[in-house]
């Protein structure tokens, strides 16, 4: 006997959510099993089947007998993705801020983003006042593993100029030094233009040349930069020839 219930469609809330970048497809649209079984010991087999064929986005769900079947099958959240999408490069265009030095306590401005970041280094003592804030991003996932026994770090602020963004607050770790946590690349904005459909956001690069601290856990070398990149596309629905085709791509650039 086979058991499966709980099948339902699920795709991005916003397309302006998803980082694309350029010659990966990703995933905009699934289908979900909550939950499958298979109880049988020799040849029920149960599945979703999912093709790009002939259109794009069609799925059909089958339960039926084979001699291939696996026994005792049974998980959750079996998710299968029928439809992808990909930057279109005929509209991609990229604006670069050029990379600027980011000293300690001193504001970095970029007037065309309305954006202005600032570096300081922040002691972290949870119950003194002197703990990071909730909603701090480290800058890697070691630090973020780390988090409960960093007690300084290199703090970034990125602050925006306009009230519909949130801002953001990067976090390096100081001490105890963490190896290859001294950069961080991310998507700070994001949004979707209602007439033509673009996607325009922007990503903030971070890179700490050299940073440290002396035994009274004080600076004495600091040398980072920062960027900002504002990006602008469209996006196109993947064919199945698109696969061979990007993955030729790639292994040419790499």
């Amino acid at each position: 006997k086979a058991k499966l219930e709980g099948l339902e469609v699920i795709s991005a809330i916003s397309y302006a959510d998803i980082p694309f970048e350029l010659d990966l497809p990703y995933v905009t649209e699934a289908l979900r099993l909550k939950n499958f079984r298979i109880k049988d010991q020799k040849e029920n087999k149960a599945g979703i089947n999912a093709g790009m064929g002939v259109n794009a986005g069609s799925a059909n769900f089958s339960a039926g007998v084979g001699s291939q079947a696996r026994r005792g099958t049974e998980g959750e959240g079996l998710v299968v993705a029928y439809k992808l999408h990909m930057i279109d490069r005929k509209t991609y265009t990229k604006l670069e801020s050029g990379t600027v030095p980011l000293e300690l306590d001193k504001s970095v401005d970029f007037p065309k983003a309305h954006i202005a970041a600032k570096a300081r280094l922040q002691m972290i003592e949870p119950g003194a006042g002197k703990s990071l804030p909730r909603s701090v991003l480290w800058a890697c996932a070691q630090a973020d593993a780390k988090s409960r026994d960093i007690v300084a770090a290199w703090v970034v602020d990125i602050k925006s100029m306009d009230p519909g963004r949130k801002s953001l607050t990067i976090a390096f770790p100081a001490f105890p030094h963490i190896e290859d946590c001294g950069s961080f690349s991310g998507i700070v904005y994001s949004s979707i233009d209602p007439v033509s459909d673009k996607i325009n956001r922007q990503k903030l690069n971070i890179a700490i040349a050299e940073a440290e601290l002396d035994d009274s856990l004080h600076p004495i070398k600091w040398d980072a930069r920062i960027s900002l990149v504002d990006e602008s596309f469209n996006i196109r629905l993947v064919k199945p020839g698109d696969i061979g085709s990007t993955q030729e791509r790639q292994s040419v650039t790499n």
